[in-house]
């Protein structure tokens, strides 16, 4: 597995591109350990979130950028699996290895990776908003009681 990055170190810059070749969200998806953070309910609750996906074509926007993650890593782990298929003998003695359709897999894979960047995008904007109102402090327009009332919905608590 490649090296993990965590959220905190994530960056919107060097992050792969949706409509980028399949291999380098792979590669991306393996920088976060979803067995690590859901345990051994990480297929399960994967799967859940891919069904809700299927049902409805997007996620609700609670899903915080663990979360997130930790549906790529599951969901690169059942694209390498699809591809490993074993073959069985038909009734005629023919090796058959059938083809999985991997085409949902990839298409929520691009989806999380838009949805990871909008995570991103947006902490990334909060935080400039944060770095204007902590100078805005520091040099007196604002006092701590304004600040903390304003920075309230900025502060990520995750």
């Amino acid at each position: 597995m490649p090296y993990e990055i965590p959220n905190e170190k994530l960056l919107l810059e060097r992050m792969p591109k949706p409509e980028q070749e399949i291999m380098e969200l792979t590669k991306f998806a393996l920088t976060f350990d979803g067995y690590k953070y859901w345990g051994q309910d990480c297929g399960e609750i994967a799967g859940l979130v891919g069904t809700y996906y299927d049902e409805h074509g997007y996620l609700p926007d609670g899903m915080n950028l663990s979360d997130l993650r930790a549906c790529l890593f599951y969901d690169q782990r059942c694209l390498k699996n699809a591809d490993q298929m074993i073959g069985f003998v038909n009734d005629e003695g023919e090796v058959f290895v059938p083809k999985p359709n991997t085409k949902g897999i990839e298409e929520f894979m691009r989806y999380l990776v838009s949805r990871i960047a909008r995570v991103l995008y947006e902490k990334k904007q909060n935080q400039q908003k944060i770095n204007s109102l902590n100078n805005f402090l520091k040099i007196g327009i604002i006092n701590s009681k304004q600040f903390k009332k304003t920075i309230n919905p900025f502060v990520d608590f995750e």
